[in-house]
């Protein structure tokens, strides 16, 4: 079992984190959550687009993920979904 560490910020799209993360915890991995700027416990909004036949895509809210509070030094694996932009989250 191995300690994995996603790193996602509100409004990711759900799939891109539910996936990864429903997938390591079916083979029984330890799978943290975080958010920058968000405390343990909080919550962790994730969008859905759905195209609907309009000209471009729907925004619905998703699935709420706590928040958990972890060292990144203790993880084998750090993944940040592709919508995560890490530059919009850096303390400038």
């Amino acid at each position: 079992m191995a300690k994995v560490l996603i790193i996602a910020g509100d409004f990711v799209e759900d799939y891109e984190l539910m996936v990864p993360f429903q997938a390591l915890l079916m083979v029984e991995h330890q799978v943290s959550v975080v958010c920058p700027e968000k405390k343990a416990g909080d919550t962790i909004k994730t969008a859905i687009h759905d195209f609907e036949g309009d000209q471009t895509y729907t925004e619905k809210r998703g699935t709420y993920l706590p928040s958990t509070q972890t060292s990144a030094a203790s993880m084998r694996l750090i993944l940040m979904p592709y919508s995560f932009r890490a530059d919009v989250h850096q303390n400038t």
